[in-house]
């Protein structure tokens, strides 16, 4: 998690982090080191609620994705867009 928060801080605000959700690119503006671990495979979705925040699974720890800029949209805070949105638990985000 802390290699990932890392990266996802060294590339901001150019050229920006990057994931896939669903067939979209997903940039990434900011994260967080959650203290929990994860059995789940790394980029998992593990949490996506509007009032706790959006949460994927590393190799070790968790992140919080904090603010996000989905595919076409603004840059917002992930809760925002959990509001509006609904993303699957257990999604795997990544891959192209």
């Amino acid at each position: 998690a802390r290699r990932v928060r890392d990266r996802i801080r060294g590339v901001s605000p150019w050229p920006g982090a990057v994931t896939y959700m669903q067939g979209g690119a997903l940039k990434i503006w900011s994260a967080n080191i959650l203290n929990e671990e994860s059995r789940e495979e790394p980029g998992t979705v593990i949490l996506a609620d509007a009032k706790r925040g959006l949460a994927v699974a590393c190799g070790v720890g968790a992140l919080e994705l904090t603010e996000i800029q989905p595919p076409g949209g603004k840059r917002m805070d992930a809760r925002a867009y959990l509001r509006g949105r609904q993303i699957p638990l257990g999604i795997k985000l990544g891959g192209g």
